[in-house]
């Protein structure tokens, strides 16, 4: 039987109430230490009767089976969603640190007042949060400054974030010695100035990329090209024809008729360029 069809049994009990089980389990949003337990039945409507001292708690992780010690429990009146006034069981833990699901075992230690099949749930000591990144354990400091630094958006080289690191670490740590070449910070800031030189050069090249006076890839020229209905032809190699003249020694001989004569592979050749130069 599902949970939900467990409720409506325990609900519609005839002709009194002689269990009640988990209905569900909310956590304290100021302290994530203690959460209420709702019941399907009040556990201290007439037909049960049931006290603070009757419940046997236990509360382990789901992974690691690391129990969750128990500092108090009581019974107390809360409103619900609806209006409604509720008998809870409020539980407070030792800590609510854990991001871990929590297995949640209630037991009745002097009767059979709650159901074996409803007396189990899951929950987290995180569900109150908006995401587990907004419930750190660790305190934020109150005097911590929410002021964002101002951003030189002009610096794009090297020179020029360095500057601006040296300028943010000297108005927020003014005892710190910046002109110590050796100090680990100045490197950490001439790594950090170096890595925004280049993302900088990598994002203007991208830039100039899309220019036609300024572009320096064939891929980017087709590219292009294509977008105005144009395909360039595919790269191939030079070719043309060459003419070879021969003339014995290294004077041009008179009145030498023309010959045709084959050229091996390999042979060694030397051209005279328009300067008569080799």
């Amino acid at each position: 039987m599902s949970v939900r069809g467990r409720h409506i049994t325990l609900a519609e009990q005839t002709p009194s109430f002689a269990q009640t089980g988990i209905d569900f389990v909310a956590i304290d949003p100021a302290n994530h230490a203690r959460i209420f337990v709702f019941f399907v039945i009040d556990p201290d409507h007439a037909d049960l009767g049931m006290v603070a001292a009757d419940f046997g708690i236990s509360c382990q992780g789901t992974r690691t089976k690391r129990a969750v010690m128990v500092n108090t429990h009581n019974l107390n009146t809360h409103t619900d969603a609806q209006g409604r006034n509720r008998t809870v069981l409020e539980i407070t833990f030792e800590n609510g640190d854990s991001f871990e699901e929590q297995l949640l075992t209630l037991r009745d230690l002097f009767g059979a007042r709650l159901d074996p099949y409803a007396n189990v749930t899951r929950f987290s000591f995180k569900q109150a949060c908006p995401s587990v990144f907004d419930c750190g354990c660790n305190p934020v400091s109150e005097n911590l400054s929410t002021d964002d630094y101002p951003v030189d958006y002009l610096a794009r080289d090297f020179d020029s974030y360095l500057q601006a690191f040296y300028a943010y670490a000297g108005e927020k740590y003014p005892e710190w010695g910046i002109n110590k070449t050796a100090d680990q910070a100045v490197m950490m800031g001439e790594v950090i100035a170096a890595l925004g030189d280049e993302m900088a050069y990598i994002q203007d090249r991208y830039a100039l990329e899309t220019q036609f006076d300024q572009l320096k890839e064939r891929r980017s020229f087709e590219q292009l090209t294509r977008i105005l209905g144009y395909r360039l032809r595919p790269e191939m190699p030079a070719s043309g024809y060459a003419v070879l003249r021969h003339y014995e020694g290294l004077t041009q001989t008179q009145f030498v008729a023309g010959a045709n004569v084959d050229v091996l592979a390999g042979t060694a050749l030397n051209g005279f360029g328009d300067a008569d130069h080799i």
